[in-house]
């Protein structure tokens, strides 16, 4: 699975944190008030997908995720998470080949 994220997952430059943090920042707020176990993390991003979902930092586990944008939307198995684990470590993200 880490080749087929690896091959849609755009790594943000410096000039796209520049415009997609603030909006991102946004986005959480909103996802936090439907999903309350998005409290427990401290998000910073770190590429898109192009659809909208985000790859991001959890900054106090150091572990990559997915917050998935239409979360529920086209599931019926909602859950409490809108965010699915992409990698254990940030250092399996730089590592992985092209």
């Amino acid at each position: 699975m880490a080749h087929v994220i690896l091959s849609i997952l755009k790594i943000y430059t410096l000039k796209d944190l520049d415009r997609y943090y603030p909006l991102f920042l946004q986005q959480w707020e909103d996802y936090k008030k439907e999903y309350p176990l998005l409290n427990n993390i401290d998000p910073f991003p770190v590429g898109s997908f192009g659809d909208g979902s985000v790859a991001f930092l959890d900054r106090n586990s150091l572990k990559i995720y997915i917050l998935i944008h239409d979360f529920g939307i086209f599931s019926d198995d909602v859950g409490d998470f809108p965010c699915e684990l992409c990698f254990e470590n940030f250092g399996e993200l730089v590592e992985m080949p092209s």
